[in-house]
């Protein structure tokens, strides 16, 4: 296994173990422990490998401890400005971000009692403000929402964009929102249990599957304008990257949009690269973004998912070399 899946191992572990009450003082003292028993035995890698672990639980510390003053900053603020995902109505419920001057940005769910706001936009809300069960986001009840006129890019290219499903798919448009712009709000029970049964709910939420698909046709639409092959591949990169910050960058897309960008530079470079080290660098990256990814379900299912793909695929190859060495059929 390449040095930088180790590495994000390590790194991973000292996040786990900080967000699931593990005593800080005691993983950093082992950490420590064991990166100077690696340096008495010039063992350079096992020594890096334990100061990550160490730098994951003190990263994991520090996300705790700005959550919680994030928090303890909005508890005492009478309105928020919240960046929105969803439309903002009466008697619903809109997906947001609340945001203040000291950089703080809280999952948000408003549900409104009065006032509009459209998606895309930021907005000034009043309400009851009570953490969610959830993650360290918040929820506004009887939330009192006002535009404040200004937008946000990618929200609003979101907005738009589901706006645009939804006039083209008419009355199938909830399935096609789920698919393209990870909205799911619309999927009916019924539907839901239809793809359960069928061992497919998955597919209900943005994964690297249909990230992949998307930087497929794009590839392929660029390659249909006679681009050249350096342009056509940044350009479905770039594209991608940019679909996949609109929806929104959850873990497991930024997973897959990162393994497309390495898997294409390195065919550009013609440099033959690991799978385990396009793996890592793909799950790395959410980490980095959010720490707190880690923890996130979907996230996990996708990294394994594909860490079984990959070592399936080692396997084969290793069962298929040896029956040609031993001359089998």
């Amino acid at each position: 296994m390449p040095l930088v899946a180790a590495a994000l191992i390590a790194y991973a572990a000292g996040l786990l173990a900080e967000f699931g009450g593990a005593p800080f003082g005691a993983v950093v003292a082992t950490a420590l422990a064991s990166a100077l028993v690696a340096l008495i035995h010039h063992r350079s890698a096992a020594v890096a490998l334990a100061l990550l672990v160490a730098c994951g639980a003190a990263t994991a510390r520090a996300a705790d401890a700005r959550s919680a003053r994030c928090l303890v900053a909005a508890a005492r603020a009478d309105a928020w400005r919240v960046v929105l995902d969803d439309d903002a109505a009466p008697g619903g419920y809109a997906r947001g971000t609340l945001t203040d001057d000291d950089g703080c940005a809280l999952p948000v769910a408003v549900f409104a009692a009065a006032g509009r706001a459209p998606a895309g936009h930021a907005a000034i809300v009043r309400g009851a403000l009570i953490r969610s069960e959830r993650g360290a986001g918040v929820v506004v009840r009887e939330a009192r929402v006002r535009d404040d006129g200004s937008a946000a890019a990618l929200p609003a290219l979101r907005a738009h964009a589901a706006r645009a499903i939804g006039r083209t798919f008419g009355g199938d448009s909830a399935l096609a929102l789920a698919l393209l712009v990870a909205d799911t709000r619309s999927l009916t029970p019924e539907l839901r249990d239809r793809f359960a049964a069928a061992g497919l709910v998955h597919v209900l939420s943005i994964s690297g599957l249909h990230v992949a698909v998307i930087a497929a046709a794009l590839l392929l639409a660029f390659q249909g304008l006679r681009l050249p092959r350096v342009a056509a591949t940044a350009g479905a990169v770039g594209a991608t990257a940019l679909y996949v910050a609109m929806i929104g960058a959850p873990a497991p897309a930024v997973r897959a949009g990162t393994m497309l960008a390495a898997a294409a530079a390195s065919r550009l470079l013609q440099r033959p690269t690991s799978p385990w080290a396009s793996l890592a660098l793909g799950a790395w990256l959410p980490v980095l973004l959010d720490p707190r990814a880690v923890l996130d379900l979907g996230f996990q299912l996708s990294v394994a998912g594909m860490a079984s793909l990959v070592a399936s695929g080692a396997l084969a190859r290793r069962v298929l070399r040896a029956r040609d060495d031993a001359g089998g059929p």
